[in-house]
Parts: C-alpha cells; sequence; structure tokens
C-alpha cells in the first residue's frame, strides 16, 4: 500500500489503484493517523483536531462511524490493506509500514543525497519528482499545518542544493528554469535568487542576473521594508565588476532547523560558546543515548552560529547503514562538499586529510560531524585553523579526543510531529 501526502492526500493499493477513500473527513482523519503512524491516536485527541478545537456533541461518534467506514474502504482493497486501522480502548491506530509513506521516502532520499555526493543530483531527482503540489494542501484542518510546513522547508532546500549540484556541473540553464519557478513560490527566499544569479551569470546572462538581484530588492523592500543580505548585495557588486567565481557545491549543506529544542535552553547555552579550548578550532561534543535528540541539538546550534561563520556550514553523517564511514571516505565526501573536483582528490587518507586542512586553513566555516562512531574516526576530520568550528554527535563520549567541551544529553527531547 502506498500512502502519499506530498500533495492531496491519495492512497494506492498494491495494484497501483487510487482507493476511494471517500470525502474530506475521512480523508482528515486518515491523515491525522499517518502524522501518528503505527502509534495509538486518543479519540479525544481526533475530536479537537477534527473540529479544531469546537466539535459538536456528537463528534465522537461521528469519528468512529468514519473511521468505520475509513477501515472498510481500505479493507477492500485487498489482503494488503486488512487490518490497517485498529481500535483499541484507548483510540485509532493506523499501521504503515517502511516505505510506504511517501514524505518518509522523500526524506530518506535527501539523507542519501547528503551524504553520498557522486549520486546526489539522481537523489534529488527522485525526491522532488514525488512533490505534486505542496503537501496535505487538500486538508484543511490546523493540526495538518505545521508538518506541512516542515516538509516544504525540507523541499526548498532540496531544491537549493539541488540546483547548485547542477550548477557546479555545468548544467546552468536547467538549474536557472527550476530556480525561476522556486522563486515565483518563494519570493522572499535569498538563496534561491542567489542561486538564480549564479546561474544565469554563469549561463552568460550576466544582465539577466541584474535583472533578478533588482527584482528580489524591489519586493523586499515593498514588502518588507528592508535590503537584501549582505551577502546577496556583494554578490550584486561582483556581477557588476565580474569578478564571480568559486564553487557551490555543499557550502550550505546543514538540514533544515526542524526540532523542537525547547528544553535544551542551558545546553544550547553552552553550545553556543565557542571558544576554543586548546590551541586547535573549538570542538563541541554532543553525547547522549540514541533518540535523546543530539542530532537536532546540533542542526539548531549550528544554524544559530552559521552568521559567524560565512565561507560555509558543512553536514556529514558518520554512519551509513548502521556503519561507521571510514575515516578515508569522509574526507573525500567533505572534499567535494567544498568543490574539490573528484579527479584532484588522492587516494590516500593522509593526503586527503592534508588537503582538507589546506582548504581550511584561512577558513571561517562550521562542520557538523553527526553520529560518529569513534574518537579515531573524527580526529582525522578535524581543520587546523582556527577560525573553524566543529560539532559532533555521538552515543560514546569520545574521551580519547582532547581540547573539546562536551554536553551531555541525560533526557529525550521531545520532536515536532
Amino acid at each position: 500500500m502506498d500512502f502519499q501526502i506530498l500533495g492531496p492526500v491519495v492512497v494506492f493499493d498494491a495494484a497501483g489503484e487510487v482507493i476511494d477513500l471517500g470525502g474530506p473527513v475521512r480523508r482528515t482523519l486518515l491523515t491525522a493517523l499517518l502524522m501518528r503512524a503505527n502509534r495509538t491516536v486518543l479519540t479525544d485527541t481526533l475530536v479537537e483536531e477534527m473540529w479544531d478545537g469546537r466539535p459538536p456533541r456528537t463528534a465522537a461518534t461521528t469519528v468512529h462511524t468514519h473511521l468505520s467506514r475509513l477501515r472498510s474502504r481500505l479493507a477492500a482493497a485487498g489482503p494488503d490493506g486488512a487490518d490497517r486501522i485498529v481500535r483499541d480502548a484507548a483510540g485509532y491506530r493506523l499501521r504503515v509500514e517502511p516505505d510506504e509513506l511517501d514524505a518518509d521516502r522523500f526524506t530518506d532520499l535527501l539523507c542519501q543525497a547528503r551524504t553520498a555526493p557522486a549520486d546526489a543530483v539522481a537523489h534529488y531527482d527522485r525526491a522532488l519528482r514525488m512533490w505534486r503540489a505542496p503537501a496535505m494542501v487538500d486538508i484543511e484542518a490546523a493540526f495538518a499545518r505545521p508538518q506541512a510546513a516542515v516538509l516544504d522547508e525540507y523541499r526548498i532546500a532540496a531544491v537549493e542544493e539541488h540546483a547548485a549540484l547542477r550548477i557546479d556541473a555545468g548544467d546552468q540553464a536547467g538549474a536557472a528554469a527550476d530556480l525561476r519557478v522556486a522563486a515565483s513560490g518563494y519570493p522572499l527566499r535569498e538563496r534561491v535568487v542567489e542561486l538564480l544569479m549564479l546561474a544565469l551569470q554563469r549561463d552568460g546572462r550576466t544582465a539577466d542576473a541584474l535583472a533578478a538581484y533588482q527584482a528580489f530588492r524591489s519586493r523586499v523592500a515593498a514588502d518588507l521594508g528592508l535590503e537584501p543580505s549582505l551577502d546577496l548585495r556583494e554578490l550584486h557588486h561582483s556581477l557588476l565588476c565580474g569578478t564571480v567565481s568559486g564553487g557551490l557545491t555543499g557550502r550550505r549543506s546543514l538540514p533544515p532547523d526542524c526540532g523542537d529544542v525547547s528544553g535544551r535552553r542551558s545546553e544550547i547555552h553552552a553550545l553556543l560558546d565557542t571558544r576554543a579550548v586548546g590551541n586547535g578550532p573549538p570542538v563541541q561534543v554532543i553525547t547522549g543515548q540514541s533518540g535523546s535528540g543530539k542530532t537536532a541539538l546540533a542542526v539548531h546550534v549550528a544554524h544559530r552560529l552559521a552568521d559567524r561563520y560565512p565561507d560555509g556550514q558543512l553536514y556529514l553523517s558518520l554512519t551509513q547503514d548502521h556503519r561507521p564511514v571510514p575515516p578515508a571516505d569522509a574526507a573525500r565526501t567533505l572534499l567535494l562538499m567544498l568543490g574539490v573536483p573528484a579527479s584532484s582528490i588522492p587516494d590516500s587518507l593522509e593526503l586527503r586529510v592534508a588537503v582538507w586542512r589546506t582548504q581550511l586553513a584561512h577558513s571561517r566555516t562550521l562542520v557538523l560531524l553527526d553520529d560518529a562512531a569513534s574518537a579515531e574516526q573524527v580526529a582525522a576530520l578535524l581543520p587546523a585553523g582556527r577560525g573553524c568550528l566543529v560539532l559532533v554527535t555521538s552515543r560514546d563520549r569520545l574521551a580519547e579526543l582532547p581540547a573539546v567541551r562536551r554536553v551531555s544529553l541525560r533526557g529525550a527531547v521531545r520532536l515536532a510531529g
């Protein structure tokens, strides 16, 4: 069975046929269950969400009736739909198997794109083709809006990262066409305009790039009473002077800041202190058990600190398929993120690390190394320049790493959605 929410909510049976779910009430109820797939949702919660906190007296009965009919529709679609909606004393639970929800497949592809640069364009292509319209566009209930906004942020971040890769690969015209579409949907998104200007300039259309800047500047002034950011104004100046250069790939590869870390105020305060402990760059290690919210906290702090590291913010997971990434492979990925051509990357770990540290010697770059397995793995990837910052998450304390600040998470962070 295939549940899709990246557009209007729709369900396909095992044969690829659309299942007739019924009217908007049933689609909304199904969406409420999908957002907590495989977890029991209290009947009272469904009642509150269906009527936005103003339910009629017959609301509970109405919910039971519609869910019973929805369960019958799914079961009638074939053996794959049987027992999908389970009722217990507390409420209802929707059974969703791995890879059956398009939003999960989309985010998995984004993770693959960000950790496997050689295949990143193909992964982004597949991920973005999954979108048919804004997420849950046909669901009017207020409960769906926060999750829809999270998915939408993932989508536009993927559009930007995909475009940067294509521009660096020489597909300026194709990237520019897609970025114009993105700019119409996100008229105040600076990164989209920045990439559009660069794509047009590299395609030999500097006049169009300058016109895109002027149009954006007028929108920002009219809607917000502001000027574009310093970075965008500097790019505009570089276009006028003919001095635009450099690669785009991976320089801003942080995942979206979507986690709720409101219960981590003291940890955030500690991590925002970026003073170095030793003679090298500052290194912050966030430790905790699986599910404690290490990655959400690290990503949030990285976004808070991004302005201090204008040369780039890089994200790399050091675990793939539940196995540690060898340091040599990790170093190669980081070099690709910096725009180093694959043909110029040395074979040995020692030489890759040397190139990596040379690239960052006079840089102000933030590097987030997620889910590290060992101190040895991290040590090989530490830059030498004191202008950089390294954030590390790990289930291990990485005690062998000297001169680092450590923040230990003892409780679980509640994540949005």
